[in-house]
């Protein structure tokens, strides 16, 4: 079986009060990361997972943080692994 990388983007609105906290529980996530954060509580989070039953707990996991309001998923796309070691190669692109 040819083995997965699933990517997900996933904005997390979460207590202001909270956030410096939520933020550091989603960091502890394996395969989690947090990429930016506004001054009203909304967390940018990526997640890079095996398979999308993965990024479904992740987002599962998420949610049952103390003080996240709503985590939801914005972007999806998985690629096999063997493609990401593909080298690409544009010939109709400028210098």
């Amino acid at each position: 079986m040819n083995k997965e990388l699933h990517i997900a983007g996933v904005l997390v609105h979460g207590k202001v009060d909270l956030l410096t906290a939520i933020r550091g529980e989603i960091a502890a996530l394996p395969g989690a990361e947090v990429h930016g954060a506004s001054e009203d509580g909304k967390l940018v989070v990526t997640l890079e997972m095996r398979d999308s039953t993965a990024v479904l707990d992740h987002i599962n996991a998420i949610i049952l943080i103390q003080g996240v309001i709503s985590a939801t998923l914005v972007y999806q796309h998985n690629e096999s692994l063997d493609s990401m070691q593909e080298e690409l190669v544009y010939d109709n692109h400028a210098p």
